[in-house]
């Protein structure tokens, strides 16, 4: 919790001052695949279910900012 807080309040803070699609962060709005697949690998499948659900989602609200290319392997990541 003491980690978890600080993390929430500044992600929450960045969406207030910017906006939903440009206060976003994590490894999905930065094309992180290394950390995408690691965080798949340790979920167990009924929550690899809700990430792949909430990063599309999240992808779908600012996929616009990355690489057509990075979006389209992003989409592929994510897919099932």
């Amino acid at each position: 919790l003491r980690a978890l807080l600080p993390l929430t309040r500044s992600a929450l803070r960045g969406v207030e001052l910017r906006g939903l699609a440009d206060g976003m962060s994590g490894p999905v709005i930065r094309g992180d695949f290394a950390v995408i697949e690691a965080h798949l690998a340790a979920l167990p499948g009924d929550l690899q279910l809700l990430y792949r659900i909430l990063s599309r989602r999240a992808l779908a609200l600012c996929g616009a900012q990355l690489p057509l290319e990075t979006r389209h392997a992003l989409e592929r990541l994510l897919r099932n």
